[in-house]
């Protein structure tokens, strides 16, 4: 027997490029792979950040929402108020107590909706609470401020409630005045 023919002889090891290749290809993969799951980490942490910001933002309009009644009711007691001596201390320290109350909303982020007779209406800032005929302004105008809207991190908290402007009734013209007496007539 020769020794080549020989079982037990291994072959020489292939000192070739293709397992360097199939190493550089695997760690080419592990790599991308790494890449990818760090990108999706920092998205990740962004996203979550951007949803703790939301909750925060979230939790501060609800709070600002339910402390808009009290200040209207300071704002009424203001405005009965002013009937009142001039020198009332019990005004003066409503007035304090407002004053302050208004200046930590507004550092908060809370701004009054400015509303302007004249200007149109707009549903995102405004609820029309009433329809008034008014020739000075043009129909679907705001006439006047019903109560004070409000607005916070560019979202609507409470529109403004006004009065909107419409078109006088135009009085029929005599020929369908008679028409329409005629067709009443009928149906009794």
């Amino acid at each position: 027997m020769k020794e080549s023919d020989s079982p037990k002889e291994k072959p020489e090891k292939e000192t070739g490029s293709q397992p360097s290749e199939a190493a550089a290809e695997d760690a080419e993969q592990i790599r991308q792979q790494m890449l990818r799951i760090a990108a999706d980490y920092q998205y990740y942490q962004k996203r979550t950040q951007r949803l703790i910001e939301q909750a925060g933002q979230l939790a501060e309009e609800k709070l600002m929402k339910e402390l808009l009644p009290v200040l209207d009711n300071f704002e009424h007691a203001l405005a009965k108020g002013g009937q009142a001596a001039e020198g009332d201390a019990l005004l003066q320290g409503i007035r304090i107590i407002y004053d302050q109350l208004l200046a930590v909303l507004r550092r908060y982020g809370l701004e009054r909706i400015v509303v302007q007779e004249g200007e149109g209406f707009d549903p995102s800032l405004h609820e029309a609470m009433l329809h008034e005929v008014n020739e000075q302004y043009p129909e679907h105008s705001v006439v006047r401020e019903l109560a004070s809207g409000y607005r916070m991190n560019e979202r609507t908290l409470r529109p403004a409630k006004v009065s909107v402007s419409k078109k006088p009734a135009t009085a029929p013209a005599p020929e369908e005045a008679e028409s329409q007496q005629e067709k009443e007539e009928q149906d009794e």
